[in-house]
């Protein structure tokens, strides 16, 4: 009987490693995509920002439509 209880502990303890070591590798992985989401959104922003600033027309009449459908939007809502 003893000597089974240990074979299930050791079973036991291997698998709790084996588990360990998988939630390391899955947390770093999440970690490096998480930075790399980051990096990508920055980015994203920067390129956004910059093309803002050098099609400032094109941009406020964007603006503009956009308010205007969301304007558009909500007043075609019926009210409470």
């Amino acid at each position: 009987m003893k000597k089974r209880k240990t074979k299930v502990s050791k079973a036991a303890s291997s698998a709790e490693a084996g588990v360990g070591q998988m939630a390391q590798a899955l947390q770093a992985q999440i970690k490096d995509t998480w930075t790399s989401v980051q990096q990508k959104t920055k980015q994203v922003a920067e390129e956004g920002l910059a093309y803002a600033r050098n099609h400032p027309l094109l941009t406020n009449l964007a603006v503009f439509g956009v308010g205007v459908a969301v304007g558009l939007f909500l007043r075609r809502r019926p009210r409470a």
